[in-house]
């Protein structure tokens, strides 16, 4: 509880000096893994390269 993913991702930054690049990765690479369908992870991944693209 008073978890999030955004805070993880923080201090990964942060405090253990991952790369946004490496952050971006780690957020890819999850979707990625994600147990669905192939097309609906398809166009699961295509919104996520496009919000992580839209926040550079």
């Amino acid at each position: 509880a008073g978890v999030s993913l955004t805070d993880e991702y923080h201090l990964a930054h942060t405090q253990l000096g991952f790369s946004r690049a490496e952050i971006d990765r780690m957020i890819l690479n999850a979707f990625e893994g994600a147990f669905l369908p192939w097309p609906e992870r398809q166009d699961l991944l295509e919104r996520a390269r496009a919000e992580l693209a839209a926040l550079r």
